[in-house]
C-alpha cells in the first residue's frame, strides 16, 4: 500500500491517454523485471529462466519508455550477486546469455523502427518533441544552472493547504525557461510524500540491511541511482507529474525498507507505537495525495468535465459552505 500510494501510478490508471499507458506499461514490466531477478537470486543454480524473463521484461519496459533503461541498473546488481553464488563459469555464461537474448529480440526490431522513422536507429522522438510547441527545437538549450533547477522543482515543489475544497494544492512550478520547456501548470513533487523523507536515513538504516542481507543495500542504493538518472533525463523536457511517475516507485522501494529499518530499531526499544505512526502517517498522505490528484490532475480536469458531480462532493466535504 506504501508502494502504491508514493509513486503515482494510481494518478497515471485513472487517465485514458497512449502517454499514460506507455508510462504504466513500463512501470510493470520494469516491476517484473526486478521480481524475476529476485526469485532468481532464491533459486541459485535453477535460475536461468529466471534471468531469462527478467531480461525481457527488463527490454519490454525500455520498449515503452526509453529512460527506463536506467532501471536495468538496479536489474544488474541484483544479477551480480546471483551469478557471483552460482560456482560454475558455465552457469555463470547461461545465466548472461538468457538474460542478454532478450534484450536482442526486443532491440532490435525497435532500432529498426527508429530508423524507419526518424533515420537514425537511436532516436525516439525526443529531439523532435512531437507533442509540444516546440516542435522545430532540436534539443532544449537548458544549461547546468537551468537543469538544476529543474531538477529541483520535481523534487521539491510541496502542496498548499487551505480551507478550500479539496484542501490539498498542487504549486505551479516558477521556472524561466522562455519556452525551452514543457511545464506543467500544477505538480507535486517527490518529497511531498512523508514516506520519502526515510531517503535520508539511508546512510543509518544501510547498515541494518546489510546485516539482513548482502545485496539488499547495494540494491537500494542501485535504485536510487537508476531514480536520479532519470530525473536529470526527464527534468531536460518537462516538469510534470507524468514524467515523475517514471521514477518515483524506484525511489520508493529504498524509503519503504529505510521506514522498515526505523520501525524494527524502534520496535528493539519499546516503541512500536511509534513506528505504526509513521506507516499511518505516510499511508494516509500518500492516500490523501492521491485522492487530490484524481480530483484536480492537470488544468483542475475533473471540475470541467464533471462540474455539477465536482460540486457535489465539494459541497460533501465542505460543510461550512
Amino acid at each position: 500500500m506504501l508502494l502504491l500510494t508514493a509513486t503515482n501510478v494510481t494518478w497515471c490508471l485513472r487517465r485514458t491517454l497512449v502517454y499514460d499507458l506507455a508510462i504504466t506499461s513500463g512501470i510493470c514490466f520494469s516491476v517484473w523485471g526486478i521480481f524475476f531477478m529476485l526469485i532468481s537470486l532464491d533459486n541459485g543454480k535453477r535460475s536461468s529462466p529466471g534471468f531469462f524473463c527478467s531480461g525481457l521484461c527488463s527490454a519490454l519496459a525500455v520498449g515503452c519508455r526509453p529512460t527506463m533503461l536506467f532501471v536495468s541498473l538496479p536489474v544488474f546488481v541484483l544479477a551480480y550477486f546471483s551469478l557471483k553464488s552460482d560456482g560454475t563459469a558455465r552457469g555463470r555464461v547461461l545465466k548472461t546469455c538468457a538474460f542478454m537474448i532478450p534484450y536482442a529480440l526486443v532491440g532490435a526490431p525497435l532500432m529498426k523502427y527508429n530508423y524507419e522513422r526518424f533515420d537514425d536507429p537511436f532516436e525516439f522522438g525526443i529531439t523532435y518533441q512531437l507533442t509540444t510547441e516546440n516542435r522545430a527545437l532540436g534539443i532544449p538549450l537548458l544549461g547546468p544552472y537551468g537543469r538544476l533547477l529543474s531538477i529541483l522543482s520535481s523534487l521539491f515543489t510541496f502542496p498548499r493547504l487551505d480551507m478550500n475544497f479539496p484542501f490539498i494544492h498542487l504549486q505551479k512550478p516558477e521556472l524561466a525557461y522562455n519556452g525551452m520547456i514543457l511545464n506543467s501548470d500544477t505538480v507535486l513533487g517527490v518529497f511531498s510524500y512523508p514516506l520519502m523523507a526515510f531517503l535520508f536515513l539511508m546512510p543509518l538504516s544501510g547498515k541494518m540491511m546489510r546485516e539482513r542481507s548482502s545485496y539488499l543495500r547495494p540494491f537500494c542504493y542501485s535504485c536510487l541511482a537508476a531514480a536520479l538518472g532519470i530525473c536529470v533525463t526527464a527534468s531536460a523536457f518537462a516538469i510534470t507529474n507524468r514524467y515523475l511517475t517514471d521514477y518515483m516507485f524506484l525511489a520508493a522501494v529504498p524509503a519503504v525498507f529505510s521506514l522498515f529499518c526505523v520501525m524494527e530499531h524502534l520496535h528493539q526499544h519499546g516503541l512500536e507505537k511509534t513506528g505504526q505512526a509513521f506507516v499511518l502517517i505516510c499511508a494516509a498522505s500518500g492516500i490523501a495525495f492521491f485522492a487530490v490528484l484524481s480530483l484536480t490532475g492537470e488544468e483542475n480536469w475533473f471540475r470541467l468535465i464533471n462540474p455539477l458531480y465536482y460540486d457535489k462532493i465539494r459541497y460533501a466535504f465542505s460543510p461550512w459552505l
